[in-house]
């Protein structure tokens, strides 16, 4: 493990995991919370500003997910299952007990393959913005803004579509190259647009307790996909938020977090012997 940087708020480490040198951020103390980051983002630009009331009662760990920020991606392929098996072995490797998972969008999505295929491992999961099924306003959403198939990215379009994003992007991801934010946003059309492959028996089989969040204009997740995973997993709480989209932990700050909060201390304390 090789510590990167460091300020007064967090500890930037990087350890070896499944073929790739993972970065990740590391603050606070007490029970472990893994806090898995959007596609196209990184650990502090979307977790950031949780970390002051996370940090407060939790060690709070956010990786940089493959191919992402300070994270490499040897193979320059991306799949839910292969980032899945990332933090699975990234959660060995660094010690962590049974921790809380935190993740929204692409991270939620990661959470929800790490609940099916990783019996055990977490204490609970929260997952926000998340897809049982890719639907068909989900697929016409990323094809409005460049994402065109599986490989196909159209980067003039996205440009147009989102001329503020792009100096962000290609902050985010500088160490990696200042072009290489064209390449993820490749790599990642395949991700986004390639069929998930979840049964219900899947959602039936989870152990652990889930929360699922999502926003009641979500223009990429329908509240009812939300509410059809609600009805397969044992142990789960629904929580739709009013008046927000796809960017809801980064507009409703204080309502993520303290929902957050409120449900992993219940869970733990409906857990105590």
């Amino acid at each position: 493990m090789t510590s990167i940087e460091s300020d007064n708020l967090k500890d930037g480490n990087s350890i070896s995991v499944n073929g790739i040198e993972m970065y990740y951020e590391d603050i606070g103390q007490g029970p472990p919370l893994l806090l898995l980051h959007v596609g196209t983002g990184n650990a502090s630009i979307n977790w950031e500003a949780y970390y002051p009331a996370f940090s407060k009662e939790f060690r709070v760990i956010a990786p940089d997910i493959r191919g992402h920020g300070r994270t490499n991606n040897p193979l320059g392929e991306l799949s839910y299952k292969l980032m899945a098996d990332d933090i699975a072995i990234f959660i060995k490797e660094i010690g962590l007990q049974k921790p809380n998972i935190c993740g929204w969008s692409d991270g939620g999505q990661i959470g929800l393959e790490l609940a099916v295929r990783y019996p055990g491992l977490a204490s609970a999961y929260i997952v926000g913005g998340v897809s049982k099924d890719f639907s068909d306003e989900y697929i016409q959403s990323l094809r409005e803004i460049g994402f065109e198939g599986p490989g196909d990215f159209n980067i003039n379009l996205f440009k147009n579509a989102f001329p503020e994003r792009v100096e962000l992007l290609r902050s985010i991801h500088s160490s990696q190259g200042a072009d290489y934010w064209k390449e993820l946003l490749t790599v990642i059309s395949t991700l986004w647009l390639t069929p998930l492959t979840f049964t219900d028996d899947d959602f039936i089989n989870i152990l652990e307790s889930v929360l699922i969040i999502i926003g009641d204009r979500d223009q990429f997740t329908p509240v009812e996909d939300a509410v059809a995973m609600y009805r397969l997993i044992p142990k789960v709480d629904l929580a739709v938020i009013p008046n927000a989209d796809h960017s809801l932990p980064r507009t409703n700050v204080k309502e993520f977090s303290d929902i957050t909060l409120e449900f992993i201390k219940r869970h733990a304390t409906a857990n105590l012997p």
